[in-house]
């Protein structure tokens, strides 16, 4: 009976293990990249032009495309990317064969390689891995690609800094201007019978991009046309004198007729008189008679006219917000940002007093342990709170620093109420992040939200 006691604890322990795997644990903790591309002529595609691409052990992206860059030239920071991201960036290089560091050229001194004299492109790849550092330099001609594997590989990293091919054509537009006249206020009054008057559309107008055509070669001068002599002129042919035409003979004159006598113009006959006919006296008109007023009715029976309902009135958000759910979502969505669903679990510096969400004091800088305060889903998870505007700022605060956190830099947050079915009830709080980013979509927000009460200024001191 012991030993089966002691063999079913041995297997209870095995099975609650507090070991975990990492399913990325293949990445060695210090990989980075370090590119180089010194091209001449600058090209438009990515892999043509000057820039340099970065990639440190902690997911920082740094790139920099323009002419007069070096070895030497620190890019300025772009994103960070998280451990997935690396892992496909790692696995990238390994599918080229760029990994392994017997592969390589023997180490060199990049700030010592100079660009292409007149046409073609130079790469410098340096990778560090596992304790081990390797380059690879790679040279082409003007029209070939210098290695297929490392320019497959510096497009990926381009794409990951959201660099494009093409550049953005820049766009101005005219402004829109009204003529309301000498009296912007006569038109409204009806004084005016013409109303205002559009003198400026909103045209857009493409900005000038610069001439890259060569310039015309000169044509040769002209060589001079000798000067023709004159052709002799034709003698002139004798006229031959004009007879004078025969006169046609005269016409006969006819015989005037004699003009034929008026006829006699015949008397009015005399009509008889007509009489007019006699009118008829008029009807007597019989008197009218007044009408009978109806009988009073009995004052129990009248009945006051019911008064109109009070319309409702437009529902206004107004501090401190009753809120029942809080949502963090992407104003804009695209396949490379994270999911917003990590927020709601942002520990952030707040405090629950009853049902009133405040911000937490300040934690003494020799406090030790993780920090103290609550969550957005801790307060989903109770059926919300009370939110004040100063624990509002506290919420803005932290999402922006979750975004800034993943990698995600000049993130904006605005904050949104969706209005309660009857007046009253709870509202859900919508926390909205937008970050410029190409190519990203609209996304599912719901419509119909409101802004939240504008948050009162903040303190310079802070």
């Amino acid at each position: 009976m012991k030993r089966l006691l002691v063999l079913l604890a041995l297997l209870g322990g095995c099975s609650t293990s507090p070991h975990r795997v990492d399913p990325y644990g293949a990445i060695p903790d210090d990989f980075s990249v370090d590119l180089t591309i010194l091209a001449r002529p600058e090209g438009s595609a990515v892999d043509r032009r000057s820039s340099r691409l970065m990639v440190e052990a902690d997911g920082t992206l740094r790139y920099e495309a323009r002419q007069g860059l070096g070895p030497n030239t620190l890019p300025p920071l772009v994103r960070r990317l998280d451990r997935e991201q690396m892992a496909r960036l790692w696995d990238s290089a390994s599918r080229l064969g760029l990994t392994d560091p017997q592969d390589g050229d023997p180490l060199a001194n990049f700030r010592r390689v100079k660009p292409p004299a007149k046409r073609g492109t130079v790469w410098l790849l340096a990778m560090t891995g596992g304790g081990d550092r390797w380059n690879f330099m790679r040279r082409g001609s003007a029209g070939a690609a210098p290695d297929r594997a490392i320019v497959a590989f510096g497009r990926e990293l381009a794409a990951l800094a959201w660099a494009q091919d093409e550049a953005i054509q820049v766009t101005a537009s005219a402004p829109v201007r009204w003529d309301y006249g000498q009296d912007p206020w006569a038109a409204w009054r009806g004084e005016s019978p013409q109303p205002p008057v559009l003198v400026a559309a909103n045209v857009p107008v493409r900005a000038r991009q610069p001439d890259t055509r060569p310039a015309p070669a000169p044509k040769p001068a002209p060589k001079p046309v000798p000067e023709a002599e004159p052709a002799p002129k034709p003698a002139p042919k004798p006229v031959p004198e004009a007879k004078p035409a025969p006169k046609p003979a005269p016409k006969p004159v006819p015989e005037a007729k004699p003009a034929p006598k008026p006829a006699p113009k015949l008397a009015p006959k005399p009509q008889p008189e007509v009489k007019p006919a006699p009118k008829p006296a008029p009807k007597p008109v019989p008197e009218a008679k007044p009408a009978p007023r109806p009988a009073p009715m009995p004052v129990s029976e009248v009945k006051p006219a019911p008064k109109p309902a009070p319309k409702p009135h437009a529902w206004a958000p107004s501090w401190p917000l009753d809120v029942r759910r809080v949502h963090v979502v992407w104003g804009k969505v695209h396949p490379d940002l994270p999911s917003l669903k990590a927020a709601l679990l942002a520990v952030m510096p707040l405090s629950l007093h009853g049902n009133r969400v405040e911000p937490a004091p300040p934690q003494p800088e020799h406090a030790r342990g993780p920090a103290k305060g609550l969550t957005l889903a801790s307060i989903n998870a109770r059926g919300g709170a009370s939110v004040g505007p100063a624990a509002m700022r506290v919420i803005e605060d932290g999402v922006i620093g979750f975004t800034e956190f993943v990698g995600l830099l000049a993130a904006r947050v605005s904050t949104w109420v969706e209005p309660p079915a009857r007046s009253g009830d709870p509202v859900d709080l919508w926390v909205q992040v937008e970050v410029p980013i190409l190519g990203a979509t609209p996304g599912d927000v719901p419509s119909g939200l409101i802004p939240a009460p504008r948050l009162p200024a903040r303190d310079p001191q802070r």
